[in-house]
C-alpha cells in the first residue's frame, strides 16, 4: 500500500539490509533500488558463496540497480557474487559525521577494562518502545 500511495522515485538501502519481499515488491512497482555503503561480513560472504546459495545471493542482489560498497574489500566480495558494483566506494556512513569523533583510545580502554572485563558483550541500538525491557 505504501508504494502505491507514495509512488517513490527510488529506494535507498544502507549496508546490508536485504529484505527479499520488500525488494521484490519494489521491483514489481518499478521502483529502482540502490544499496549504498554496502557491506558483507566475512561470515555472510562465506555463507552466500556456497554452492546453490550464490545463485540466491545473485538473484537477491540483482534487484539493486546501483551498489556502492564501503571499501575495495567489500567491492571484491560483491563482485565475486556476480554483482555489478559502481566504481569507487563510500565510507561506513556511521562514521561520516564530522562532529561524531570516535572516543579517545584511553576512554575505550577504560570502558573495556571496567565494564566489559573480557566478557562477550552486545548492544541493542535503535530499539522500539518496550523492546529494551525484553532485553534487560
Amino acid at each position: 500500500r505504501f508504494l502505491s500511495a507514495w509512488a517513490p522515485d527510488c529506494g535507498v538501502f544502507v549496508e546490508s539490509e536485504l529484505w527479499p519481499a520488500l525488494l521484490h515488491t519494489c521491483s514489481t512497482h518499478g521502483v529502482p533500488l540502490a544499496l549504498v555503503s554496502a557491506r558483507l561480513s566475512a561470515r555472510s560472504f562465506s555463507l552466500w558463496s556456497r554452492p546453490g546459495l550464490s545463485a540466491v545471493a545473485g538473484a537477491l542482489l540483482s534487484y539493486f540497480e546501483l551498489v556502492i560498497p564501503q571499501c575495495a574489500e567489500q567491492s571484491q566480495r560483491f563482485a565475486r557474487l556476480g554483482v555489478r558494483v559502481a566504481p569507487g566506494c563510500v565510507a561506513n556512513l556511521k562514521w561520516c559525521d564530522p562532529g561524531q569523533a570516535a572516543p579517545p583510545a584511553k576512554l575505550q580502554a577504560a570502558f573495556a577494562q571496567s565494564v566489559v572485563q573480557g566478557r562477550a558483550a552486545w548492544v541493542a541500538l535503535s530499539t522500539h518502545d518496550g523492546e529494551d525491557v525484553l532485553l534487560a
